[in-house]
C-alpha cells in the first residue's frame, strides 16, 4: 500500500492540488482495507480496486448508512478525484503485475528452448549473459515509475538484444544485425 500512496502523492489532480500524506493514511487505514478485510487478512489489487470504485459509486448513499457512514469518501475527507487517482494507480499496478507475470513465463520457455538450441555452440556464456540483460530490461520496463526509467530500460533492451541477433557471427547474422 505504500507504493500506490507514494505514487499517488506525486500525481497532480485536476485542480492542481497534490494528494496529501493524510489522504494516503486514510486510504491505508479505512478506505482501501475496510474492517472485514483487515480481520480476514484478505486483499489484492482487483479486490481493492472493486472497493474503491464501489465507494466512489455509492458516495452519495454511504453517508446515510450506519455501516458505511464512517468511510472517508462518504465523510468527504477524500475527494472523488483523489479516489479515482488511487483507482487508476492500482489499475496500472495490476497491469504491470500482469505484464511481469506474462514476461516471466515467456522468458522461462525461451530460456528452456535456448538451452537446447545452443547445445555445444561456441560463446554460449556470452549469449546467456546478454539474454539475462534482456530479461532484466523487460522487468525494468514493466516496473518503470516514470518515462525516464522506461526509456533507459527500453534502450537497455534494444542494446542487449543486438548481440543476440548477431551471436552466430555469420554473414547472414551480421546482415540481420545491421537491419535490426
Amino acid at each position: 500500500m505504500v507504493f500506490p500512496c507514494s505514487v499517488g502523492r506525486k500525481l497532480h489532480l485536476v485542480d492542481g492540488k497534490a494528494i496529501t500524506q493524510m489522504c494516503c493514511d486514510v486510504f491505508k487505514r479505512g478506505f482501501v482495507l475496510p474492517q472485514g478485510i483487515r480481520r480476514t487478512g484478505f486483499g489484492g489489487f482487483p479486490f481493492v480496486q472493486h472497493l474503491l470504485i464501489n465507494d466512489f459509486a455509492d458516495r452519495e448513499f454511504d453517508p446515510h448508512v450506519r455501516r458505511t457512514a464512517s468511510r472517508p469518501l462518504a465523510r468527504g475527507v477524500v475527494s472523488p478525484a483523489e479516489a479515482l487517482a488511487v483507482f487508476a494507480v492500482l489499475g496500472l499496478i495490476a497491469l504491470a503485475l500482469l505484464f511481469i507475470t506474462l514476461s516471466t513465463v515467456l522468458w522461462l520457455f525461451t530460456t528452456l528452448y535456448a538451452i537446447g538450441y545452443l547445445e555445444g555452440a561456441p560463446h554460449r556464456s556470452r549469449f546467456f549473459g546478454f539474454f539475462s540483460l534482456c530479461v532484466t530490461a523487460t522487468m525494468g520496463i514493466a516496473m518503470a515509475g516514470n518515462l525516464f526509467t522506461f526509456f533507459v530500460f527500453y534502450e537497455l533492451l534494444t542494446l542487449s538484444t543486438f548481440p543476440l541477433v548477431v551471436h552466430r557471427g555469420t554473414e547472414k547474422a551480421m546482415r540481420a544485425g545491421t537491419i535490426y
